[in-house]
């Protein structure tokens, strides 16, 4: 939180890597409702004037419009009811597309200019929308910034895929303003830590009433590995009082919520990485696979590359039904 704070700060953009479920969201409602009012902590006497409008990219439209009226509505929410001044009616704009940006630039103009606030736009999800461009329009979130506002707008994005990976089509070295932004600002969002993932739990099961003893917390704990969505599916299924005195991860693995979010992590895996993570459980890797292990550990998905060691042994039995149904 510090880091992202610091970057609202300065005006600079950020882009956040991590596999599915790895508490992503729980960051972005952190940023956008702060219940427990823990901002001021770090922004001090700047947190009224800090914004952290969110967009999530799966609701995107797939038109540049589409995009504009959805950081329009993120930052209008972000407001507290506060009114900008009516667009100019002199002005005409000739398409819905033009219009909308003209809209998103007046309150933009509005907030950075006049009032001297600092915005950060929180990309959700923006991997689609980083892939599939067009380039123009990524190229305008840059040009956004403009007219005095460089030290005041910026963006942080969340991805599962690095991001040049994902607009390899179009963020050629040098040739992006956009990708500039947060080319040299790109960092892996890992799986909770032990202290982290214990705290998580005694948060859900103070929440729920304290359904569970605190025996039950170290296993669920173990078996989930830090995985933020993980740690909450299984908490919910010992909270349903469905598990046997002695549960094998077989038992785990065949719970719907559980097997359908491994396979969220793995389709979101580059294919390459997916080719490597099945011949490490098949004991098939071979040196010329070092790199993308590494880069499997950086993610949190490998605890430990040497030898190499899973996050779950769930994910190891996941990954072994899945092997053998390959082969089969």
């Amino acid at each position: 939180m510090r880091l992202i704070f610091d970057f609202a700060r300065q005006g600079e953009s950020l882009c956040l890597m991590g596999v599915a479920g790895t508490g992503k969201s729980n960051i972005t409602n952190f940023l956008r409702y702060d219940p427990y009012q823990h901002k001021p902590l770090y922004l001090k006497d700047e947190t009224p004037l800090i914004h952290f409008p969110v967009v999530d990219g799966n609701t995107w439209g797939e038109t540049p419009r589409s995009l504009w009226r959805m950081m329009l509505t993120a930052l209008t929410e972000c407001l507290d009811g506060v009114a900008p001044p009516p667009p100019d009616g002199k002005i005409i704009q000739l398409s819905e597309n033009a219009k909308a940006l003209s809209d998103l630039k007046t309150l933009l103009n509005w907030v950075c200019g006049q009032f001297e606030h600092r915005v950060m736009f929180i990309l959700d999800d923006f991997d689609a929308i980083l892939r599939v461009g067009p380039l123009s329009m990524l190229e305008q979130l840059n040009a956004l910034r403009s007219e005095g506002k460089r030290n005041q707008l910026s963006y942080l994005l969340f991805t599962k895929k690095l991001p040049h990976i994902l607009g390899q089509a179009h963020f050629q070295p040098g040739t992006s303003k956009f990708y500039d932004l947060f080319s040299n600002h790109v960092y892996a969002l890992g799986l909770y830590n032990f202290d982290d993932a214990r705290q998580m739990l005694l948060a859900l099961n103070e929440n729920a009433g304290r359904p569970l003893s605190t025996k039950d917390l170290p296993l669920i704990q173990s078996i989930s590995g830090g995985h933020a969505r993980l740690l909450k599916i299984i908490f919910e299924l010992f909270c349903q009082g469905s598990i046997p005195a002695s549960p094998s991860i077989d038992f785990f693995i065949e719970q719907p919520d559980v097997r359908n979010e491994f396979q969220r992590i793995f389709q979101a895996l580059h294919p390459d990485e997916q080719a490597v993570a099945l011949r490490l459980v098949a004991q098939q890797h071979t040196r010329a696979d070092a790199d993308l292990i590494n880069h499997l550990t950086l993610r949190g998905l490998l605890i430990a590359s040497n030898p190499p060691q899973w996050f779950s042994p769930l994910m190891v039995g996941f990954l072994q039904r899945l092997a053998a149904s390959t082969h089969a």
